[in-house]
Parts: C-alpha cells; structure tokens; sequence
C-alpha cells in the first residue's frame, strides 16, 4: 500500500513539474494595453535584437524633452493586430514591478538601453516592437523589427 502511494506520488510530482516547465516555456499573449494611446511622433529608433536582449537607441525630435521610466512592454503582431507578449509567469508589462529610475531623452538628444528578454519564452519567429508609456497618455512605440 505504502509503495502505491509512492509511486502515485512520485507520478504526480513529475507531471506537475512537467507541465509548469512547459507552461513557463510557452509563448502567450493578451490583448495590448497601449490600443487608445497616442503615438508620440518625432522619435526615431534603432533596435538590435539577439537571444536574450534588445539594445535600443532612440534620438528625439519630437520638440519636448521625454520623461520615462523603466517600464517597457514587448508587443507582437498576430494577425495584423498588436499584442503583448505575457512574461514565463503570465505577466503583463504593467504588473511587474520596477526600480523607481526616471529616464530623460531631451529634444534634438538621444539614449538607449537594453530590454531583457530572460523573462521571456523563446520568442516566435515575426514581428514584434517596444512600447513605452508616458504618463501622460501617451507613449513610445518604436519601429517593428523583426525576429527570425
């Protein structure tokens, strides 16, 4: 009796196991948050993606200094629509938390960073881009790029 139990228990672990691996392993997506906000213009983007981060630049010329902060969302393309790329633990950009670090691109300056992907299932192959929102209502979309 003892070793049935074992066994079961031993059997169920493994399959719990196995499913969360490949639950934290699948790509998903939600609807994007940032549909109704408005697209600052004027900012032009560079982006180089590898396997496991996004280096970015942005140079502004917009005609107002940028304020942002650490807070970045991946979107993807699915059937002409965007949507948000969920992190390995279903999470959205917006309930992640964040180190309070304001970042600034001045009018006619630049800046850039990097986007961990470690967070992130292997990304599908296809068309994806960064969003960044402001606070006021706005936000940065950069240009599509795409991953192969």
């Amino acid at each position: 009796m003892r070793r049935t139990v074992s066994i079961v228990t031993v059997a169920a672990c493994t399959v719990l196991i196995v499913g969360l691996f490949v639950w934290t392993r699948s790509f998903r997506t939600a609807p994007s948050e940032y549909a109704s906000a408005v697209p600052v213009s004027g900012v032009t983007w560079q982006i180089q993606p590898d396997q496991t981060q996004l280096d970015w630049g942005m140079y502004n010329e917009s005609g107002a200094d940028l304020l942002f902060g650490e807070q970045m969302a991946l979107e993807y393309q699915k059937d002409g629509t965007w949507v948000e790329v969920l992190t390995r633990l279903s999470r959205r950009a917006s309930e992640r938390s964040y180190t309070a670090i304001g970042r600034e691109c001045p009018d006619e300056g630049s800046t850039q960073g990097t986007f961990s992907l470690n967070e992130y299932p292997a990304l599908r192959a296809g068309t994806y881009r960064l969003v960044i929102p402001l606070d006021s209502g706005q936000a940065l979309f950069s240009q599509s790029f795409v991953i192969s």
